[in-house]
């Protein structure tokens, strides 16, 4: 169809010269000759050398990432009318093809504009990203800050392989080793790649514990928008713009990369949620909402304490806590002027979260039915 063909080289030719970015030493190399030469050096044993790459790749990776976050952001909606000017309604089908296209040209166009784009136009190695994932090169850091003698640098290092490594006996046995080294201090163990959520909720945790009410609110409540953000930050690096084949296999093409990408995206909550006491937290928004309910209803916030109750048992409907603070929060609605259509309902923010979780995962289930098992292949949020 010529006008397909046409509509194709409108969107995808439109571009802009990038804009040159200056970076220290050999930062903008591509990642993948970074992280061989610091394996390489490493290997040498040559500890001052590979950290030094080491550290650089990882320069890299998160620059990549911060441009990749902020292109798909900026392009989600991207269309196609705004590109030629013409109303495609009546042809939803083309339509859906061009508004992938206009936005797979708007995060082209962004990437060369961006001053960290650059690390963009080479798609990683499945190897290494996966490498990435899973944080190996901070295995190799930390046993070459320890031979380094940078010990502080090597239990963060260590601590941070740990967060998605937790059952690794020889991570545990690193951590349990550093311990034992004179004037080594438990605020040493930090994950370098956490976001702001991490520490809220540690923080949190620790108010908790001391009964601290007032900071158990003002930091679960800071920790929820920080995960929530942290979530479509990650659920953005799932995008990739589809890659233009011939029209006949293209709608099958979506199908299979958008699957993919949900399928990545629901892997974001896992993958982020923060380790405690060596496990993952299971649960981690609705455990946020359980802390809230609970100081809430310390302060004697009963009108807070029941929508945080409720969104718990919401997001985890096996609590069987939850349901008891409720059945307790409904024998006591009269006497504290509780109304059932106002707070006994979940939370805004807690349905927005659910809701865009379940459409995912009701996308993944009739995808599969109507195609059958769909290839995906997790870069994994674990491994033992």
């Amino acid at each position: 169809n010529m006008f397909i063909t046409c509509l194709f080289i409108v969107v995808v030719t439109h571009c802009t010269s990038s804009v040159s970015s200056v970076l220290p030493g050999d930062v903008s190399q591509p990642l993948e000759v970074l992280l061989d030469q610091a394996v390489s050096l490493y290997h040498e044993e040559k500890w001052p050398q590979s950290v030094n790459m080491f550290e650089k790749a990882l320069v890299n990776y998160k620059m990549s990432k911060h441009a990749a976050v902020a292109c798909i952001g900026k392009c989600k909606t991207a269309n196609i009318f705004k590109e030629i000017n013409e109303d495609l309604t009546d042809f939803p089908l083309l339509k859906a093809v061009g508004d992938l296209v206009a936005q797979a040209s708007c995060i082209k166009i962004c990437s060369e504009e961006h001053p960290f784009g650059d690390f963009n136009k080479r798609a990683l190695r499945w190897d290494i990203a996966r490498d990435l994932e899973l944080r190996k090169p901070y295995n190799y850091l930390q046993f070459a800050y320890y031979k380094m003698n940078k010990i502080k640098k090597a239990c963060q290092a260590v601590y941070t392989y740990h967060q998605v490594h937790t059952e690794n006996q020889d991570t545990i046995a690193n951590i349990e080793f550093y311990k034992t080294l004179p004037d080594v201090q438990d605020s040493y163990f930090t994950d370098l790649e956490a976001d702001a959520s991490y520490n809220l909720f540690i923080e949190a945790a620790a108010a908790y514990d001391d009964k601290k009410y007032e900071v158990v609110v003002d930091k679960i409540e800071k920790c929820l928008v920080s995960f929530f953000k942290a979530v479509t930050d990650c659920e953005s690096l799932c995008f990739k713009p589809v890659e233009l084949i011939t029209f006949q296999r293209f709608m099958k093409a979506i199908i299979d990369q958008h699957h993919g990408q949900v399928k990545c995206c629901l892997e974001c909550e896992h993958k982020l949620s923060p380790v405690l006491f060596g496990r993952k937290v299971e649960h981690f928004v609705a455990k946020c909402f359980s802390y809230l309910q609970f100081a809430y209803f310390s302060l004697g916030k009963w009108e807070m304490a029941v929508p945080a109750a409720a969104s718990v048992l919401l997001l985890n409907p096996n609590d069987k806590d939850a349901q008891n603070n409720l059945d307790y929060y409904e024998s006591k609605a009269e006497e504290r002027r509780l109304v059932r259509d106002i707070h006994f309902q979940p939370r805004a923010d807690a349905v927005k979260f659910f809701t865009e979780k379940q459409k995912k995962v009701k996308f993944v289930e009739e995808a599969e039915l109507m195609f059958g098992e769909i290839p995906y292949q997790s870069l994994g949020v674990h491994e033992e």
